[in-house]
């Protein structure tokens, strides 16, 4: 019993030193303590995520956008797919599915975040003979992609508020230059 408790604080002792932390609820300004998000119906999923991560002590998610302090505007979001590879016979084996957002952040109508495009791609593999799993394998997909989407925008909009709180170290909002596509690849969803 001695040497286990002994291996779990080794364990943990080895995780800390790698640098792994658990993920907390970010640390926003107070310009951003009334967020409202907003966005079309294309988007509820990435909207459902974003709540979710963004929700804290410090920030309230809000309905009506003249009480926000800060507005999220989630101005296009569009999935996409299309056929990566086929059989001898002309039918697919593997499909590629594109999520794509374009996004900005201003707080109390100051451009925090110049509208950005984002994009995720995943690759999966399709069954011929079973459309009933095809369909299941997508829906766990975009559930996938949104709450990879949601966290992206997350780092996002931590980098920003980070850069405001601190100018010195880090360049003024507007100047950052950031990617204008994230895409990864992931093994296909079984």
């Amino acid at each position: 019993m001695r040497y286990v408790g002994l291996a779990v604080v080794l364990f943990l002792l080895a995780l800390s030193a790698c640098g792994f932390h658990v993920r907390q609820t970010p640390q926003l300004p107070p310009e951003m303590k009334l967020l409202y998000i907003s966005s079309s119906e294309q988007a509820a999923g990435l909207v459902r995520e974003l709540a979710r991560a963004l929700a804290s002590e410090n920030t309230h998610i809000v309905t009506d956008p003249k009480q926000a302090t800060a507005i999220l505007a989630i101005q296009r979001a569009s999935r996409t797919s299309r056929v990566l590879s086929v059989n001898n016979l002309g039918q697919p084996l593997e499909y590629e599915v594109a999520y794509e957002v374009q996004f900005s952040l201003s707080t109390n109508g100051t451009v925090g975040i110049p509208l950005q495009d984002l994009t995720l791609t995943r690759n999966y593999t399709y069954s011929i003979s079973n459309a009933v799993a095809n369909q299941e394998q997508a829906n766990i997909l975009y559930n996938a992609l949104d709450r990879d989407m949601a966290q992206l925008i997350m780092f996002r909009i931590e980098a920003a508020s980070r850069s405001a709180v601190s100018p010195r170290s880090a360049p003024a909002v507007a100047t950052i230059k950031l990617p204008s596509v994230a895409t990864s690849a992931m093994p296909a969803v079984l």
